[in-house]
């Protein structure tokens, strides 16, 4: 994985953009309606210092601020600029491994991995949240120690710690198990959420862990391997989650039900797709209801080998019966809310980091239409150029002026 580039202290101008998606709107989860503004601006800029946005706005204003007058110019006419997306569904450690694959080295391991989250930045996915374990408490810490040596080339992604109890866990054993590992995880600071996948029936143990994981201070997501039913709802009414994922089913009654408490139903469209589930989530009785979705490829080599958001943009859309617009605010904005980093990330907003992508795109309309090809030309992460394919100049001050005074020269001839 390249280092990222460190922000340059000369601050950037991003001009001209066919359409800017800003997400900018109310702070928090975007639910039901919200989730249909994307903040268009067209001819819009972004004026960048160091790693933070200074500036968002129609191009004609923006260059005009004293900040823009010194600033190194990307051209980005004719193009769609939009905030980084973030990815909050990675299934990337030996727990998700082919059982030949599970005893590779550990840098073999981590190459594997690093591999993935490269090719996820260079199709527009700045941030990850990785999700480990579901083997035994001692591999599980193990596998998420490795974790944090991705760090060092993919930002900081969050992790979460997967917990899968089989079929006949005793919840009280289950969970004594667990505790002095969450003890141990929390301690060292290896992980930032706590998931616990289970199948209707056991509602129980998962109730137990989630206990453990609050009472250390862990936000907890629940991996719902099945319809949903009394039993989800009894689970969601209870306990405090960051979101629900892995439905197989999901009724319109049990939709408006659900719609109604401040979680969001996490989507990983790749899944639902190969599992044939799309027509069994009643999606837009939950979006009219004020619902809230966040959009994940749902990584995993054996389930879902797709690590591409702007695919998964697209299945949404085809297949799940979410909006352009729904399905960008998902992968976006809600995604950053989803992995914990919505206040800084997931928007392009003053103050917010300089997470930005520019896609060879006339209209975000487009983008769920041409599927199957990388759209995007460059990737700025936190103010620095992570990715560059656009093959466009990049304009410094002294050289807009040079031009400009040359095209003078040449009117006045």
């Amino acid at each position: 994985m390249p280092r990222r580039r460190r922000p340059l202290e000369q601050a950037i101008l991003i001009r001209g953009a066919r359409q800017l998606l800003t997400l900018r709107g109310p702070a928090g989860i975007r639910r039901g309606a919200m989730l249909q503004d994307l903040g268009v601006i067209a001819d819009g800029a972004v004026l960048i210092q160091g790693s933070k946005i200074l500036a968002v706005g129609p191009s004609r204003r923006i260059e005009n601020l004293r900040e823009a007058k010194s600033a190194i110019e990307i051209r980005a006419h004719g193009r769609l600029v939009m905030p980084g997306m973030v990815d909050s569904s990675l299934r990337l450690m030996t727990g998700g491994l082919p059982a030949a694959l599970k005893h590779a080295s550990v840098s073999k391991i981590l190459h594997e991995a690093s591999l993935i989250l490269r090719s996820a930045l260079q199709h527009g996915t700045i941030h990850a949240e990785i999700k480990a374990g579901g083997t035994t408490p001692k591999g599980d810490l193990q596998e998420l120690r490795r974790t944090i040596k991705l760090s060092t080339g993919f930002g900081h992604p969050a992790r979460t710690w997967l917990v899968r109890p089989g079929a006949d866990a005793d919840p009280m054993e289950f969970a004594a198990s667990r505790a002095p590992v969450i003890a141990e995880a929390v301690k060292r600071r290896l992980i930032h959420f706590f998931e616990v996948e289970v199948r209707p029936g056991q509602t129980a143990v998962a109730q137990k862990l989630f206990e453990l994981a609050l009472r250390a201070g862990v936000p907890c997501k629940l991996a719902w391997r099945g319809a949903a039913n009394s039993e989800l709802l009894d689970i969601v009414s209870q306990t405090e989650l960051r979101s629900v994922g892995y439905l197989t089913d999901l009724e319109p009654r049990i939709a408006k039900l659900l719609s109604q408490w401040p979680v969001l139903l996490s989507l990983s469209p790749g899944k639902e797709v190969l599992g044939r589930n799309c027509n069994r989530l009643a999606l837009r009785a939950y979006l009219n209801s004020g619902g809230a979705v966040v959009l994940g490829t749902g990584y995993d080599p054996i389930e879902s080998p797709l690590f591409n958001l702007q695919m998964s943009i697209s299945l949404a859309v085809l297949c799940l019966g979410l909006s352009a617009e729904e399905a960008i605010s998902a992968a976006t904005i809600n995604a950053a809310h989803a992995s914990g980093i919505g206040a800084r990330c997931g928007s392009l907003e003053h103050g917010k980091d300089a997470d930005v992508v520019l896609m060879n795109l006339p209209d975000y309309r487009e983008l769920p239409r041409r599927f199957g090809m990388n759209h995007v030309v460059m990737v700025i992460r936190e103010g620095g150029i992570v990715f560059n394919r656009t093959g466009c100049k990049i304009t410094a001050p002294a050289e807009r002026i040079s031009d400009s005074h040359a095209a003078h020269n040449r009117v006045r001839s």
